[in-house]
């Protein structure tokens, strides 16, 4: 500015001096605005002009500069780098700090939470960063990127939200834009419903395989034929992989001993296979169950010290010493048995000494309701009840307790609301329906009349009816209560997530309340699993064709029809496939209980037996 005006002042000669010096008046750069731009008269200088200075509020208000980004980018860039230094040090000073009072399974977790962290801490910097040196440097592509909520119009440099605009189309304005906005919402509703439609339609085709079988066209009570040495084929087909893949001995640092993926529900596969007079003979089931169970019992003293681990069920410590003991049972092993029912039973005081955490704490998979359904399962597979009704009531009750403190605090339009890992799930692995269905199975619901108190059958009932009113027309259930709130209303067909998990509460609810309304709900899912059932993700129970066939095996064992008992064998047939080998996906863990074969072996076993047939742990008929 100073050699502007130094310049302006001189003699014409000056003038000659600086253009043979190659020093242009008009473009010389001015950092914090922009160069000065250039006026129709290069030989003529408006000295009223550059005397007087825009205030600021004139600058912030007047027209950015398209080439003011020197110092801009200068700024976001250091910015950009403090934040990242800031971060670093957050990230690894928290990880120093921070010891999760929860199961081993839950590191892999928190790992990725820490991740998703990171680039939402250091993304939200950068864009803080961008509108920061948007608001001082006026720069057209910092506003674009910092003005998010604004109309921006980059074939004239239009942008409504900050009153400027550049360019020819200069009457271009908000009121337009608007106008504009409303008439393409308005004439878009129908094209943006059919196009969610066809994406809707489009993902769930990558997600599952044309039903390639007739529905069945008997009557109820019409019989049909059975292979059982097919089934009996494919079992030993499964256990001799497993066999092959997985061994009981082996010390290897991947190695898990939980029911999920570990080595208990294989053990827990071989239990189900002495368990079956059809199966009993085929394998010494019973010596693979106890190799297998040690070395899960070895994998959870690891652990043993982490309280949360006791009555972690599926995924911990809890579910590994319940089905040692069902193993020590079959044994004649008192000994083994009795260190082993001490163990699972440590998980009762433990599972009173949390309300909430981040990870939650109610839920089937690490939670209270999945160490409850271990008690149910004890007491029926023992000969002696071992799990008191007053242990069972006090960790129903806590479970109730947290579900209303939550569903207040979060204000939760259902009276019983929880969540995990800060998503409020509603399916059968994390979710609401699980839990609900655990509450049922209390002895609360065992007796005539139901013993239940008045305010605790009130709010679980109320929740049971309000999850039921979200099944849709197909007969699915949202993923999660935040998937209708944000509109994205992602639904799947899996055990985990969907309406082959919400049967069994649904089921529950049906035998306890008698009400027409829960068999309807569960026609339209097994309806929905015919169709849309045959999942890529491969052959397990969590989210993949066995565990979508017993979907049809609880219809079968509550209704007596023939059809959902067909059902389940097509489903069986899909396994041998071969579009479906060709095209299914291999689980991380193919040979375990929930993501792998072990839990298709329980399912083939089942269908041997489907008037006792039942989802592991998930028995509505005990």
């Amino acid at each position: 500015m100073l050699l502007r005006l130094a310049l302006a002042k001189a003699p014409s000669s000056s003038l000659l001096l600086a253009k043979s010096s190659r020093i242009n008046l008009n473009v010389v750069r001015n950092y914090a605005r922009g160069p000065v731009r250039t006026t129709r008269n290069p030989g003529t200088v408006d000295r009223t002009q550059m005397r007087t200075q825009p205030t600021l509020k004139e600058k912030l208000m007047g027209p950015p500069s398209a080439n003011a980004f020197s110092l801009g980018k200068g700024a976001a860039a250091g910015a950009a780098v403090v934040g990242l230094g800031a971060l670093c040090y957050y990230g690894v000073g928290m990880g120093k700090h921070t010891s999760i009072a929860d199961n081993a399974i839950m590191w892999p977790q928190y790992v990725k939470e820490r991740i998703q962290s990171t680039y939402a801490f250091f993304g939200g910097s950068c864009l803080l960063t961008a509108a920061s040196a948007a608001a001082v440097f006026r720069s057209p592509r910092l506003l674009s990127l910092a003005s998010r909520g604004g109309i921006v119009v980059r074939s004239n440099r239009s942008y409504n939200t900050t009153g400027w605009t550049r360019g020819k189309a200069q009457d271009t304005t908000a009121a337009t834009a608007t106008a504009a906005v409303a008439n393409v919402t308005q004439r878009g509703k129908v094209e943006e419903k059919v196009e969610v439609d066809d994406n809707y339609n489009r993902e769930m085709e990558r997600r599952y395989l044309k039903n390639p079988f007739n529905d069945f066209s008997g009557g109820e009570n019409t019989p049909f034929a059975t292979d059982e040495e097919h089934i009996k084929t494919l079992i030993c087909t499964y256990v001799d992989a497993i066999l092959e893949h997985c061994h009981p001995n082996s010390d290897e640092e991947d190695n898990r001993g939980d029911l999920y993926v570990g080595n208990a529900g294989i053990a827990y596969m071989f239990w189900k296979l002495n368990s079956c007079e059809q199966t009993r003979e085929l394998y010494p089931a019973l010596e693979h169950a106890a190799a297998f169970i040690r070395n899960a019992k070895a994998n959870a003293k690891r652990y043993k010290k982490r309280s949360a681990e006791r009555y972690s069920f599926l995924c911990g410590n809890a579910g590994i010493y319940a089905v040692s003991a069902a193993i020590s049972q079959e044994s004649k092993n008192t000994e083994e048995l009795s260190t082993d029912l001490a163990n699972f039973k440590s998980g009762i005081p433990s599972s009173k000494e949390f309300m909430h955490t981040k990870y939650g704490c109610d839920e089937v998979l690490v939670g209270r309701a999945g160490y409850l359904s271990g008690c149910y399962w004890l007491n029926d597979v023992l000969p002696e009840k071992k799990i008191t009704d007053d242990d069972l009531v006090s960790i129903c009750q806590l479970i109730i307790n947290s579900g209303r403190e939550y569903s207040k605090l979060n204000n939760s339009p259902l009276p019983l609301m929880y969540q995990y890992h800060g998503t409020e799930y509603l399916g059968a692995a994390h979710g609401l329906c699980s839990i609900l269905h655990m509450l049922l199975d209390s002895p609360w619901f065992r007796t005539v009349p139901i013993s239940a108190p008045a305010a605790e059958l009130r709010d679980i009932k109320r929740s049971i009816d309000f999850f039921l009113e979200l099944q849709d027309g197909e007969g699915n259930f949202p993923v999660a209560l935040e998937d209708l709130r944000s509109g994205r209303d992602k639904r799947l067909v899996h055990w985990c997530h969907g309406a082959p998990g919400a049967v069994y509460l649904m089921a529950k609810a049906y035998l306890i309340f008698k009400e027409d309304k829960y068999i309807m709900s569960l026609r339209r899912a097994a309806d929905l699993v015919w169709k849309k059932g045959f999942l890529r993700k491969g052959p397990g129970i969590c989210h993949g064709v066995a565990g979508n066939g017993y979907v049809f095996l609880l219809l079968f064992r509550l209704t007596n029809e023939m059809k959902y008992l067909y059902r389940a064998h097509k489903f069986m047939e899909l396994l041998t496939n071969s579009e479906f080998k060709q095209r299914a996906r291999v689980p991380d863990r193919p040979h375990s209980l929930y993501e792998g074969v072990a839990g298709t072996v329980c399912f083939l076993v089942d269908l041997l037996e489907p008037e006792q047939a039942y989802f592991p742990f998930m028995d509505v008929f005990h």
